[in-house]
């Protein structure tokens, strides 16, 4: 296997990226039926604080906001309007080590012909064509996931949905140039079009007030709140301020939100569903909390960078299996079987199928071992009775 996911194996010739056109094409199957799909774009660290000889090993951010060693990763992953279902489309991994990587300000400085250290070698790598860095991987993968999708569902309409660090008008002008839609939540610092007016503060042309009985925000439910929403025209797109408060008037969020939409607004209604709709990328947080936490997606012990690369891509690959057969309202007996291995005792859930899936492979490898060895039946027996003594003391 380790062979195999860091290419040494002469037979091998798989791509990371198979896994995505796999997913795209699987994917776009299930959806053929669809009118709307949003597109949820992510990144996630993934974080190796204690390693310091891994290959290409780069640096992120731990939860607290302190750097530390680890790589990077881009993810999409598609939900329909109303409907629970997730969809795992596509998974980059990359690390701003790698030889390749120029950062923005960088390319900046080569293109404007500025001094800065090592300049000589990274303009090499600028004029060979070959660098990347997280904005060329930002607007490759929503360009490359929004043709292929639309190349296998034409009639089917997109929103793209991003965090505030995608807060740019180019990323507003690439995705309308796709005839796409987007819903970008915008940066505090935001500046007005017409003035040097704070975003979070001027006033705004039009806006209403939504009495909610309910509001979540972090977890936390707030009775009773209230859901101030603001919205007018930015640069010929719409920018649309939400400021909750509770039942107190005291603030919920600490700064109002924004969020930039090239969608038609036509009155609060639809200002309000621009908000809904930016509160659906919650759902790639627990696409993220299953991969790290139910798949070890941050304990991969290979040292080769193509090998980690390929591994993390198998792992997205079969979280999206996990994610389709989770979901299904009924389970063939083969499922109902793993879930049942995994501890599941009636319960078919994605974290007791993944498990099943372990002891399945570890029986696999147990047995492979034994018939190499070519293990006696008293042997065997004795196995077997280390395990039924081990049952009697635990119990």
């Amino acid at each position: 296997m380790r062979r195999t996911l860091i290419k040494e194996s002469k037979e091998n010739d798989f791509e990371a990226s198979m896994i995505n056109d796999t997913l795209l094409s699987d994917s776009a199957e299930q959806l053929k039926n669809s009118k709307e799909l949003y597109l949820i774009h992510d990144p996630s660290d993934i974080r190796k604080p204690h390693s310091e000889k891994l290959e290409n090993l780069g640096k992120v951010r731990d939860l607290n906001g302190n750097i530390i060693n680890g790589y990077s990763t881009y993810n999409i992953v598609g939900i329909e309007p109303g409907k629970q279902n997730v969809h795992l489309l596509s998974h980059e991994t990359y690390s701003n080590k790698d030889e390749n990587f120029l950062s923005v300000k960088h390319v900046e400085q080569i293109e404007n012909d500025k001094d800065f250290d090592d300049k000589e070698a990274k303009s090499k790598i600028y004029d060979l064509g070959s660098w990347f860095n997280k904005k060329t991987i930002t607007e490759k993968n929503i360009s490359g996931v929004s043709n292929k999708i639309k190349e296998l569902l034409p009639e089917i309409s997109l929103t793209h949905i991003l965090d505030r660090e995608f807060d740019s008008e180019e990323n507003f002008k690439l995705i309308d140039e796709l005839d796409d839609f987007f819903v970008i939540r915008g940066k505090a610092s935001r500046n007005a079009k017409t003035s040097n007016d704070k975003l979070i503060s001027k006033d705004f042309e039009n806006s209403v007030e939504f009495k909610l009985e309910k509001f979540t925000c972090k977890r936390k439910v707030y009775q009773h709140a209230t859901l101030l929403v603001e919205w007018e025209d930015f640069a010929g797109f719409n920018v649309v301020r939400i400021t909750a408060k509770n039942k107190d008037g005291s603030n919920i969020f600490k700064v109002p939100m924004l969020l930039f939409t090239n969608k038609e607004i036509k009155g609060g209604e639809s200002a309000f569903l621009i908000y809904k709709t930016y509160m659906k990328r919650s759902r790639i947080e627990t696409v993220f909390k299953f991969l790290k936490e139910g798949m070890g997606w941050e304990d991969a012990q290979l040292r080769d960078f193509e090998g980690i690369k390929n591994l993390l891509a198998i792992s997205f690959f079969l979280a999206s299996y996990l994610y389709e057969i989770g979901e299904q309202e009924t389970h063939d007996d083969f499922i109902i079987l793993l879930a049942e291995l995994g501890g599941g005792k009636g319960k078919v859930t994605r974290h007791f199928i993944f498990k099943g899936i372990q002891a399945l492979l570890s029986k696999y490898r147990i047995d492979n071992i034994l018939e190499i060895r070519k293990t006696s039946p008293e042997t065997i027996q004795r196995m077997n009775d280390m395990t039924n003594m081990t049952e009697i003391v635990f119990e």
